[in-house]
């Protein structure tokens, strides 16, 4: 597969994927005719490594987590990411609860003293 119908399918620009390549995130592809030439198992590494990304994984995180080896320090990676997730998911249903709440009341006065009752202090 050339890296152009990969972009046309991923929506992921030549350069990063080169620039992934290069960083050994996703498998060095065949030369054929000296243009590269992948397997269509990258699409869905592809896929896997923007979605990482966009749930807050940082490139170095995505590596580990694609070449895990059962580790400690793959289990403690994962342990983290595990607890931001759910703090981002607290905070976006705190928003919604409190964007509903304006909704409803047509007003922010009840948004505000939702947000600013967050007796966990997760958000500040």
């Amino acid at each position: 597969m050339k890296i152009g119908a990969i972009t046309e399918r991923t929506d992921i620009p030549a350069s990063t994927i080169r620039y992934y390549e290069s960083i050994e995130l996703i498998p060095l592809a065949k030369r054929v005719n000296g243009q590269r030439d992948y397997s269509a198992e990258i699409v869905p590494l592809l896929r896997l490594i923007q979605f990482a990304k966009a749930v807050g994984f940082n490139l170095e995180e995505i590596h580990q987590l694609l070449n895990q080896n059962n580790d400690e320090s793959w289990r403690e990676l994962a342990l983290d990411k595990i607890n931001a997730l759910n703090d981002s998911i607290r905070a976006y249903k705190l928003m919604r609860e409190a964007l509903q709440s304006a909704i409803e009341c047509k007003c922010l006065d009840e948004a505000l003293v939702l947000i600013g009752d967050d007796s966990n202090g997760d958000l500040q």
